[in-house]
């Protein structure tokens, strides 16, 4: 699933959801300023994991949370320069988990894409709950 948003330039983008993984499930989440990785510059990006991890681009593990039930997830990405992307992943009855995710290039200042792709190498599934994307001055 993917969105292009029109005309978010200035501000912080809050995009959050809510996420169940199946096990074997892999969601990576990235924003773009174009829709194709090879024009344009990119902002954050993560791959959430039904085995309960966080991972950055680099393979990194950032976090881990329950597995089978649902993630609150939330992004508050800045889009002049102010700072890293800020993002809190709210396991249902734990304490949520807040990370800075540096953006992919430097910069990154307008978004023109936002991605939310099935990651894994087997058949498994992904849900969205609760989808909302905004700008905030």
């Amino acid at each position: 699933m993917y969105i292009v948003p029109s005309g978010y330039q200035n501000g912080v983008v809050v995009f959050e959801f809510d996420l169940f993984l199946e096990p074997k499930a892999e969601a990576w989440i990235d924003f773009r300023e174009t829709p194709t990785r090879k024009t344009g510059a990119l902002g954050p990006e993560i791959t959430l994991s039904g085995k309960g991890r966080a991972f950055n681009r680099q393979g990194e593990e950032l976090a881990r949370f329950g597995v089978e039930d649902w993630l609150g997830v939330r992004f508050e990405t800045p889009l002049d320069g102010r700072g890293p992307t800020a993002l809190t992943l709210s396991p249902r009855g734990a304490a949520p988990i807040r990370l800075d995710l540096e953006h992919q290039t430097a910069d990154f200042r307008r978004l023109g894409w936002v991605g939310v792709t099935g990651a894994a190498n087997e058949t498994a599934a992904f849900f969205l709950d609760n989808l909302k994307l905004r700008i905030e001055k």
